[in-house]
C-alpha cells in the first residue's frame, strides 16, 4: 500500500474509533462513517470489506493501545502507587472526553456480546488482561506486607475492575465525573492509597 493509501486508512480509522466510541457499532451507519471521516463510500469499501471488518480492527487497535495504557499506568514504587497510578490515568483520560463515550470496551460488550462471537473475545481478552495485571500488583502487596494477607487478588481485581467499569458507566449517564471519582476513592481507601492523587477523587468512604 503506497504512503498516501496509508494515510487515508489511517484517517479512516481515527474517524471510525472516535464515531463507533460515541455512537456504537449498530448506531453507526456508513453515511456516519463518510461523514466523520471525510472519504468516499468507494475509498471505505476499498480498506475494508464491511463495516463488521472495520470494527473489529477498531477494536483489536482499542485493545492493543489498552494494554499499552495498562502497562504505562500501573508504575510505581510501591503497589499502592501503581494503583494510584493507574486510578488517576483512568480519570484523566475520560475526563479529558468530558465523559464522552464511556469505555468503548463496556459499550461494546453491552451491544454486541451476545450478536458478535469475534468482537466478544476481543473484550473478553481485554477484562482478562485488565484483572490480571491488577491481580499481579496486589499479589506484590500481599507479599510486601502493604494489604492484608488473607486477600484474594484474583477476586478483589475483579472487584475493581467492575468498580471503575461501574464508575465509568455512571459518570457517562450524569455528565458528571465525581461518581467516579467517589468509585476510585472507594478503592483508594481500601488499599489506603493517599497522596495528592487521591485527593482529587473526594472524600474516601472506605
Amino acid at each position: 500500500m503506497r504512503d498516501k493509501g496509508i494515510r487515508t486508512r489511517e484517517r479512516v480509522l481515527a474517524g471510525a474509533t472516535e464515531i463507533f466510541h460515541r455512537q456504537g457499532f449498530s448506531g453507526t451507519s456508513i453515511h456516519d462513517l463518510i461523514r466523520e471521516t471525510g472519504v468516499k463510500k468507494g475509498n471505505l469499501y476499498h480498506f475494508f470489506r464491511s463495516k463488521e471488518e472495520m470494527g473489529l480492527e477498531v477494536l483489536t487497535r482499542a485493545r492493543d493501545d489498552f494494554f499499552t495504557f495498562l502497562e504505562n499506568s500501573l508504575q510505581g514504587d510501591r503497589p499502592s502507587d501503581q494503583l494510584a497510578n493507574h486510578f488517576e490515568s483512568i480519570l484523566r483520560y475520560h475526563e479529558g472526553r468530558n465523559l464522552l463515550g464511556g469505555c468503548i470496551f463496556g459499550n461494546t460488550a453491552l451491544e454486541m456480546s451476545d450478536r458478535n462471537e469475534t468482537y466478544r473475545n476481543v473484550i473478553h481478552s481485554v477484562f482478562v488482561e485488565w484483572r490480571r495485571s491488577i491481580r499481579e500488583v496486589l499479589e506484590t502487596a500481599i507479599r510486601s506486607g502493604e494489604v492484608r494477607k488473607d486477600l484474594d487478588p484474583e477476586a478483589m481485581a475483579r472487584h475493581i475492575v467492575a468498580t471503575v467499569e461501574g464508575g465509568i458507566l455512571l459518570a457517562r449517564a450524569s455528565r458528571n465525573p465525581a461518581d467516579l471519582k467517589e468509585c476510585l476513592a472507594v478503592l483508594a481507601g481500601l488499599f489506603g492509597i493517599g497522596g495528592e492523587a487521591t485527593g482529587r477523587w473526594g472524600k474516601q468512604t472506605g
